[in-house]
């Protein structure tokens, strides 16, 4: 013959034992997660500060003294280049363009614009003042070309000032890979897990049905009778042992309930994200380096941006 006050008494021990292993492991892992994530926020805090610092730096460069400079010094190069040849020989701005050394931080449509613009002058040269008719008339002539003297002091800064920029280049692309990589682990929210959460609910189940409930029919003197009338009901939570049992109840609800409410809390802010993805791209640096960006793309003939 079946014990009852035996099934009821061994069945929430065992119940017990599994809902303290399972609930110890959650805790365990939610205690992790959480600190985890605080770490994982602290970083994407300092490489948010790494990229201001680093916007700086590259707010701190003279892009426009560079782009004039080296288009002036550019263009006379290509003048110099061209102006004894034949203009059947000429090519087109766009292809000066691409075997020239202009700068990469100019848009290129301003740039290809100003060699047209020389390259129309060379095939429509303006004319020569026409001789008076006076006495002097035959004196009448055009002011003569004067050589161009190389400026050693401007092509060393021009070339300190790419080497700068270019370094400066270098550590923004560096940044823009981190960046990425960040924005990519923080979007998967790896530390606020569903699955722990189901879990959770799933140990408060277990916890009610196979512990609590079984205990609340100790003693028993014969077969148990199910009552779910409200006047059962009450007298099971007013007596000392239903006091006892609902108190633990609330208990253990209460804690699982918090490590519910934690685990749902590690996710990262929207606004946080956001700031990580701007910070992928060349332009949120400088509005010059997103030129380099427009530039570099394979239709104009460039290379692709580091990923």
């Amino acid at each position: 013959m079946l014990d009852w006050n035996w099934f009821f008494s061994a069945l929430p021990q065992s119940a017990a034992a599994i809902v303290g292993l399972g609930g110890a492991f959650l805790v365990t892992k939610i205690v992790s997660n959480e600190a985890d994530f605080k770490r994982t926020e602290s970083l994407a805090q300092s490489r948010l500060d790494e990229a201001l610092y680093l916007r700086d730096k590259v707010e701190s460069r003279n892009f426009n003294w560079y782009n004039q400079r080296s288009l002036e010094d550019e263009l006379e190069d290509l003048y110099d280049d061209l102006k004894d040849k034949n203009l059947s020989d000429l090519g087109s701005p766009e292809d000066y363009y691409a075997h020239g050394s202009f700068s990469p931080y100019a848009p290129r449509a301003l740039v290809i614009g100003a060699i047209k613009k020389l390259v129309d002058s060379i095939r429509h040269p303006p004319q020569r003042p026409r001789p008076s008719t006076g006495p002097f008339g035959h004196m009448a002539f055009a002011p003569p070309e004067l050589p161009r003297f190389p400026n050693p002091a401007l092509a060393a800064n021009l070339r300190a000032e790419r080497e700068a920029i270019g370094q400066l280049v270098v550590d923004v692309d560096q940044q823009i890979r981190l960046m990425k990589r960040l924005h990519g682990d923080l979007t998967r929210q790896p530390y606020s897990s569903r699955m722990i959460s189901g879990a959770i609910l799933l140990t408060l189940v277990v916890f009610f049905v196979a512990v609590i409930y079984p205990l609340g029919w100790l003693p028993l003197s014969g077969p148990p009778t199910p009552s779910f009338a409200p006047r059962t009901l009450v007298e099971s939570i007013v007596s000392f042992r239903g006091a006892l049992l609902a108190a633990f109840a609330v208990i253990f609800t209460a804690s699982m309930g918090y490590f519910w409410w934690t685990n749902n809390r590690l996710r990262y802010p929207e606004e946080l994200l956001s700031q990580l993805k701007a910070r992928t791209l060349r332009s949120w640096y400088s509005e010059y380096l997103g030129v380099l960006d427009a530039n570099q793309r394979p239709e104009f003939g460039g290379s692709d941006p580091p990923a």
